[in-house]
């Protein structure tokens, strides 16, 4: 069977669509001849960790140009003229499969950005590809963040063509079907198949503490550390031996910081890191006590890191008001709640017990779809 995969983040990058990327490529054997499209990176992908510990080599990948066409204009009429983030990219890709000279039993196309759907969408439409398949973690007309609206209307009938022909779109999330106003048939809810291939990190930790860690984002505006850093500076106040292990992707803000400068006793047992690769940060994790995630209260996404939080089958604390995840340990994002769920963990000692967890069931349903 031949499979084509566009992919607007390219499989190096540490995010959660290209390790959604990674673990489709996982679970794809020997019956399938696989082309990826995707971006070119500054890094080189056959040196990478990635490219060794997935075997990437058995597949044949495309790396192009991000921005290809709108390259030589200003950055001012690129940012006008771009209907979503990977527009140019998603054109470019087009132009590379139908070069290729080949035909394809499915695309696959990696969204958000949802330009990269449309490529598919013309792909099946001159039957170079037989099936569309849509592989979506992010909303898509409702997702404004790298979009230009003064292009909603095109935007939205080119995610109603697609949400149309499509012949198998994926979302992580029942709730997430709300962003797709346009889809009423052929969905499949399946969360995401991240791989749990680990490789071992020279990250020292001091047993005699209680380590926890917390790895992704915060944010000012929503998942906000502020009664995470009251708690844990209480529990300090109290004698209680804790280092806390920050993995960010951007850092803490300045309002973070802040905040961080009125717990003087946390402030001494925070430890901010560099970005690591995925499956670093996964041997690092399962060699802590207890994981920290603050849900997206009010938002129809789950954070990605929650499941590799539990393939790293460390203990996962939950600080959220609705508990989407549907997680063991949960406290209301409050001080007190927080306060006494981290405190009873610790008294009990929970975070000595690690928890199984397994991909088998989606995965299973993945491959059933591909198979088709």
């Amino acid at each position: 069977m031949n499979i084509l995969i566009i992919s607007f983040f390219n499989p190096i990058e540490n995010a959660p669509r290209p390790a959604q990327l990674l673990g489709i490529l996982d679970i794809l054997d020997d019956k399938f001849n696989v082309d990826l499209i995707t971006t070119k990176n500054k890094s080189s992908l056959k040196d990478s960790l990635k490219y060794k510990l997935y075997d990437l080599s058995k597949i044949s990948i495309h790396e192009i140009s991000d921005r290809g066409i709108f390259a030589r204009f200003p950055s001012k009429i690129i940012n006008y003229l771009r209907i979503d983030k990977g527009a140019s990219f998603s054109f470019i890709a087009l132009l590379k499969a139908i070069y290729l000279f080949k035909r394809f039993d499915r695309v696959i196309c990696i969204t958000n950005p949802f330009s990269s759907g449309f490529s598919g969408y013309i792909l099946k439409k001159i039957k170079i590809a037989k099936k569309l398949h849509i592989d979506a973690g992010d909303p898509y007309s409702t997702h404004r963040r790298h979009q230009n609206e003064k292009f909603d209307s095109i935007r939205k009938n080119i995610e109603k063509l697609v949400c149309r022909n499509v012949d198998d779109f994926v979302v992580p999330l029942k709730d997430t079907l709300v962003d797709f106003p346009f889809l009423h048939k052929n969905y499949r809810v399946i969360p995401q198949i991240f791989s749990d291939k680990m490789a071992p990190y020279n990250y020292i930790f001091d047993c005699n503490v209680i380590n926890i860690l917390y790895a992704g984002r915060f944010y000012d505006n929503f998942r906000k550390p502020d009664y995470l850093f009251e708690a844990l500076n209480k529990l300090l106040t109290e004698k209680v031996q804790i280092k806390f292990h920050f993995f960010g992707i951007e850092g803490l803000s300045k309002h973070q910081k802040n905040i961080l400068e009125k717990f003087p006793l946390l402030k001494q047992q925070f430890l901010e890191n560099k970005t690591i690769d995925r499956e670093y940060l996964l041997d690092v994790m399962s060699r802590t006590d207890i994981l920290v995630n603050i849900e997206n209260d009010g938002l129809n996404q789950i954070p990605s890191k929650v499941i590799d939080y539990q393939l790293s089958k460390s203990l996962v604390y939950n600080i959220s008001n609705s508990n989407k995840c549907n997680l063991k340990y949960n406290s209301k994002n409050e001080f007190e709640s927080i306060y006494n769920g981290l405190k009873h963990i610790i008294k009990t000692q929970d975070y000595l017990c690690k928890t199984n967890y397994n991909l088998n069931d989606r995965i299973s349903s993945y491959k059933n779809i591909l198979r088709k």
